[in-house]
This record gives C-alpha cells, sequence and structure tokens, in this order.
C-alpha cells in the first residue's frame, strides 16, 4: 500500500470519527436556544438543518455510529476498503448538505471525499479475485478468457501470454517461464 494512500486512510478516519463523535456528544445537530426564538424567515439554512436532522436523536446516534464505524474500519487495511465504501454514501450526502444548506463544512467533506477515492482507486483498477480482505470489483474482475485464437505463431504467442497473465491475476501465483536467452 502506497504512502499516499495510507496518509488519506488516517486522514479520512480522524476526520470521520471526530464528526462521529461529535455528533454523539451534541457538538453537531443541537440548535442554540437563541435561534429557536428567531422567526422562520430569519433563520439561516444552516440552523434549518441542522434543527431538522437534530429533531430525531436516534437518527443522529445511528449517523454517529456508522461514521465512527467507517473511521475505525479505515485504520487497518485488510478493511479499509469496506469502510470506504460505507462511508461513501455517508460522505455524498454531507456534501450535497454542504452545499444545498450552506452548513459551510465543505472543505472538510471534500477532503474526505478525496481521501476515500484515493483509496478505492486500486481497488477499482487492480479487478483481481485475491483476498487482501477486499471485495472483487472494478474493471477486468470477471473478464472472460478469449475464446479464439489468431493464427500464426506470433500471435499464438501472444494470446498464450494472455492468458497466463490472466490467470495470475486471478490466482496471484507467478507463472515460471524461461527468460528470453533460454528461449532462443
Amino acid at each position: 500500500m502506497s504512502r499516499r494512500v495510507r496518509v488519506a486512510r488516517w486522514l479520512a478516519a480522524v476526520i470521520m470519527i471526530a464528526y462521529g463523535f461529535a455528533k454523539l456528544t451534541g457538538s453537531q445537530f443541537t440548535v442554540l436556544d437563541s435561534e429557536l426564538t428567531r422567526p422562520m424567515g430569519e433563520v439561516s439554512g444552516f440552523w434549518l438543518t441542522w434543527y431538522y436532522f437534530g429533531f430525531s436523536s436516534i437518527y443522529g446516534t445511528i449517523i454517529a455510529l456508522v461514521e465512527i464505524g467507517g473511521g475505525l474500519l479505515l485504520i487497518w487495511p485488510r478493511t479499509s476498503l469496506l469502510g470506504a465504501l460505507v462511508l461513501l454514501p455517508v460522505v455524498g450526502n454531507i456534501i450535497l448538505t454542504d452545499i444545498f444548506f450552506l452548513v459551510g463544512a465543505l472543505p472538510a467533506s471534500i477532503t474526505v471525499l478525496i481521501c476515500l477515492l484515493m483509496i478505492l482507486r486500486p481497488a477499482w483498477f487492480r479487478g483481481d479475485d485475491a483476498g487482501h480482505g477486499h471485495a472483487s470489483m472494478g474493471h477486468g474482475a470477471h473478464r472472460p478468457a478469449p475464446t479464439t485464437m489468431r493464427s500464426g505463431p506470433a500471435e499464438m504467442g501472444r494470446d498464450t501470454a494472455m492468458l497466463e497473465w490472466d490467470t495470475r491475476c486471478r490466482t496471484r501465483q507467478p507463472v515460471n517461464r524461461p527468460s528470453r536467452r533460454a528461449r532462443s
């Protein structure tokens, strides 16, 4: 795992765990008494959103537990893909709420989204069924083997190499082939 992905995992984990605990402790989704006395027409989108999300303490607790659980999953490399997949819709909803209700946490949520995409990117492009605690996803995860061989020895060699490469990627076992010098 690259250094950038490790940093992205930890940064997203810390931010999401902090936001989750902020909801559990009442730092988020709590409306000030001074805002409750204002006429509805004078209340900003931020406070309306906070009041709406804070109306149900069960909803806030569930969101907090998902954020904390997803953040904890990001800490360990074997569960980081699952954590990113759990948090992606949560962060997407946070970004939409920030944009349309002017909540003001857009830089932090965009940072977490970029971190989650950095975590998901290697698995998306790897596209294999190899372990590492990750579910298979992405391009080529179920790529069918070539069914037709081209004519001529050069093309057949290329098809054989592709089949060997495909098998090696799916099983994560190296194919022992003689070097070019040994073949000539």
